[in-house]
């Protein structure tokens, strides 16, 4: 009755008189419940608990979990569906979702024009199925546009929930908070919800509600209110680690002669606002970082359960959590932060804002210097901007600089043949000695789901060819020449290949979408006649009217990472009918560009730092393979992909920011680490990708421009962990300064290349790509990349790392032919582990022998 139902200790008699087993109950309601009976023995009858009506909490899951061992189901329905459409049994540890539909239920995840959203991709949760309502009672005018036809012409019946959320790769449903707490800052539509979900996932924090209002000027800003876990619960080791890596980094420069910044904390916070600022910086864009948060006691509640935001207190302008911003004041800085803008698609750059803080890496490093170069007419070497990375320090190296005339690349006119760029001639050679391997092929693959025009897609790729110049190219030795030929046309004919098309459907019911395109793939990737026009083939599969796979295969001497992205890219736009704007350059003009750059004092000094660096005998790196090394490699392989999780990345962010480094110098360091411990040798070379394109004119261009670095890396036990790791911040730079020396030069001048058995001075890679998007809009058509297993390794060991939503994925592409599987399970769990070790380390003052190699057991 009403009584028991609101006096804790009649409840808690009611469930022991009748030896109650089931308990279902909203989070709010079981809250005030806990604290007041939480040492009772009602718990030890329950066997099942389910929990619904809101969001449950990581921390509230812990709580319950402590007090029984019952079963414990997240349940999820709105009233018009019938209650609860959905259900979950969660533990702990794992992440809490709200599981997959009931039987007789059906959930999908819409964009706003009712399309169906990707795979981990938030949007609208809608609901059909037996349990959907028949409308409102008396007001029928309630039921338009909230219960609907399915927009797939099933004929059923759904209901549009107003609640916002993404589906996982393993069926299961995330919730993401209501629509209705959607905002809008600086032109980005944001859910407070997800903003809420990740400050959860933060250790020290207990619940967190996110809010926007209006400032005085008018312009939304988001505010986090965030109650704490108690002072027990903090995570005192990794706040000393924390204080540890920034003395010894403070200690470091101050023997360099370098400043140090000193500043007060606030004694109740322990800087707590801060770390969860940085907390947010390495999982949400720069527009959703909230403009304040506020530590509270506990969160506001209405009579019902529910939160009060009405009662949240309003910040002042004083809390402002942006600490040391500082308006751009200088011409310089004004102009500079309108570059900034466009490539980090962000507003309110601060002054004292760091470029890579803010979402900036590698790739869009090099397009900044160039683009720097057109704007200011100076040229900045990317070193000077991985050492002056703030908004003013920039702006000051570029004051700085001298002049120089902005050049372009010039245009060639038409002739027979040009000569083939430096990359061009490695791949040929490369290709003609491989014979009929694909492992030069370029392959990929994209799910894609609306109504697809399979002619309009074929004419897309039809304009494309004609507007990239290097896609209709054919490529000769003759009279001792490397030749190009550009053709002026290339007939391109979408592959309707009949065995997919037959295979697909039962693949994908037996083995899934991952190991369906691996096995499509296997069978797609056929090797190419470089001779020929056409080094580009692409096949669409359909799964379904609304699904199709699309299967694409290039040689890599006319495309390279970057090239790819832009394909994709100018693909949609052409296929939904959008113009291009002209290209200023082709490939070709860049071929007879660089040849005539590989001229001159600069690529004297290039080509002496190299040299130097790799004079006298050279390592060779001789890991503890488990099969004796071929004669000649067969380039087969595999991958094993691996994560370091949010918690691990995020710590790995803070190191390196504290050591004044990225984040590609500290995985690096520790991947040089894993190959020290694994071969026992202090002394390794590495090579490692640079993109090619330090020219303006190069940006949005398709073909070969990636070069090839070697960092040269010493683990040695006897060094310290900061003096390691400034040592290869040191090597990174260095290699970036000189990035322009191509690789087949430096291999033809050390003589490298003859034994069969390797490649030419390194034998492992390490790669780190920022994965700006993996799911693209075309229209009412969604293109997302697939994963597969190609089957090919160039080189004996190869690390892949991508950054994507706050983790780190990875994978480790190995020879079968000298590793077994379980071999590279386990250096993949070495190297979570030195990751762990290293930014957890009781002193970063520490030497490298102090690091274990121990099984990871993340």
């Amino acid at each position: 009755n009403e009584e028991e139902r609101g006096d804790a200790h009649l409840l808690q008699e009611l469930i022991k008189k009748h030896r109650v087993e089931v308990l279902q109950i909203t989070p709010s309601r079981f809250k005030w419940w806990m604290a007041q009976v939480s040492q009772s023995e009602v718990w030890k009858f329950l066997s099942v608990v389910m929990i619904g009506a809101e969001p449950l909490t990581m921390d509230l899951l812990e709580r319950l979990r402590a007090m029984t061992s019952a079963r414990i189901f997240n349940l999820y329905g709105p009233t018009e569906t019938t209650v609860w459409t959905s259900v979950c049994e969660v533990t702990s540890g794992e992440a809490i979702t709200i599981g997959t539909p009931i039987a007789g239920a059906t959930m999908v995840v819409l964009s706003p024009e009712l399309q169906l959203q990707p795979t981990g991709v938030i949007g609208e949760i809608c609901i059909g199925g037996a349990g959907v309502g028949r409308g409102y009672l008396r007001h029928p005018e309630w039921d338009e546009g909230t219960f609907i036809m399915s927009p797939f012409g099933t004929g059923e019946r759904m209901y549009r929930t107003g609640d916002l959320g993404r589906r996982l790769a393993n069926g299961e449903f995330v919730y993401a908070g209501r629509r209705d707490h959607q905002v809008k800052i600086r032109g980005h539509r944001i859910e407070t919800g997800e903003v809420e979900q990740q400050l959860l996932q933060h250790e020290r924090v207990k619940e967190a509600v996110v809010i926007a209002f209006q400032e005085h000027e008018g312009e939304p800003v988001l505010c986090a209110y965030v109650v704490l876990q108690k002072a027990d619960d903090a995570d005192l080791p990794n706040i000393t680690s924390y204080a540890d890596h920034y003395v010894a980094a403070a200690f470091e420069s101050i023997h360099k002669g370098e400043s140090v910044w000193l500043d007060y904390v606030g004694g109740h916070s322990l800087g707590v606002t801060e770390e969860l600022i940085e907390h947010l910086r390495g999982k949400l864009p720069a527009y959703m970082i909230p403009t304040y948060v506020m530590l509270q006691d506990e969160i506001p509640m209405t009579p019902t359960g529910k939160i009060n935001r009405k009662a949240l207190p309003r910040p002042q302008q004083t809390e402002r959590n942006v600490r040391h911003y500082r308006e751009p004041s200088t011409e310089t800085e004004r102009k500079l932060v309108m570059l900034w803008q466009e490539l980090l698609l962000t507003d309110n750059i601060g002054a004292t804002d760091s470029f890579f803080e803010l979402g900036g890496h590698s790739l869009k490093a090099a397009t900044l210097v160039s683009r720097i170069g057109v704007q200011f007419g100076v040229r900045v070497p990317l070193r000077e901007l991985f050492q002056n990375p703030t908004l003013e320090s920039l702006a000051l190296v570029i004051e700085g600089q001298s002049q120089q005339t902005y050049e372009s690349i010039p245009r060639q006119l038409d002739r027979a043949y040009f000569p083939m760029s430096r990359a061009q001639r490695r791949q040929y050679v490369l290709s003609l000695l491989s014979g009929e391997a694909t492992m030069y092929n370029v392959p990929f693959a994209l799910h894609i789901r609306g109504n697809l025009d399979a002619k309009k897609l074929e004419q897309a790729f039809t304009a494309l060819i004609m507007r990239h110049e290097s896609l209709r190219t054919s490529f000769h030795y003759e009279d001792g020449q490397f030749k190009q030929r550009i053709h002026p046309s290339a007939a391109f004919k979408l592959d309707g290949n009949a065995w997919a098309r037959m295979t697909a459907k039962r693949l994908l019911s037996e083995a899934g979408m991952d190991e369906t395109i691996t096995r499509l793939m296997a069978r797609f990737i056929r090797p190419f006649d470089l001779g020929s026009c056409l080094l580009l083939r692409a096949g669409l599969v359909p799964l379904s009217s609304s699904s199709h796979l699309l299967l694409l295969d290039m040689h890599h001497i006319v495309t390279d990472g970057v090239s790819v992205s832009v394909l994709l890219k100018e693909l949609i736009e052409l296929y939904s009918g959008n113009e291009l704007a002209e290209l200023r350059v082709q490939y070709r003009d860049y071929a007879v560009w660089q040849e005539a750059q590989l001229i001159g004092p600069g690529y004297e000094a290039h080509e002496r730092h190299w040299l130097d660096m790799f004079s006298g005998e050279l390592p060779i790196l001789e890991l503890q393979a488990d099969k004796p090394r071929p004669a000649m490699q067969s380039f087969e392989g595999r991958r094993y992909s691996f994560r370091l999780n949010e918690k691990l990345t995020r710590r790995a962010q803070h190191m390196a920011k504290v050591l004044g480094t990225t984040l590609y110098t500290v995985l690096l360091g520790a991947y040089a680490l894993l190959l020290g411990k694994h071969s026992g040798q202090e002394d390794i070379i590495i090579g490692t990708p640079t993109a090619g394109r330090d020219h303006v004119d190069l940006e949005g261009q398709i073909g070969i421009f990636v070069n090839t670095v070697a960092i040269r890396c010493r683990p040695q036990p006897e060094r310290t962990l900061v003096g390691y790791i400034a040592d290869v911040h040191n090597d990174v730079l260095q290699a970036l300064e000189h990035q322009e020396y191509p690789f087949e030069d430096l291999v033809k001048r050390l003589e490298l290349g003859k034994n069969q058995s390797r490649n030419p001075l390194f034998d492992t890679m390490f790669i780190l790509q920022n994965m700006d998007r993996s799911v693209m809009q075309g229209g009412d058509l969604t293109f997302e990349l697939q994963p597969f297993e190609p089957g090919v390794s160039k080189f004996d060991l190869t690390l892949e790392v991508v950054e994507s939503n706050g983790e780190m994925i990875c994978s480790l592409e190995y020879a079968t032919a000298l590793f077994h599987s379980d071999t590279i399970t386990r250096m993949a769990q070495h190297y979570c582990a030195i990751v762990e070790e290293m930014t957890a380390a009781a002193s970063p003052l520490m030497k490298l022998s102090d690091l274990l190699l121990q099984d990871s057991p993340k």
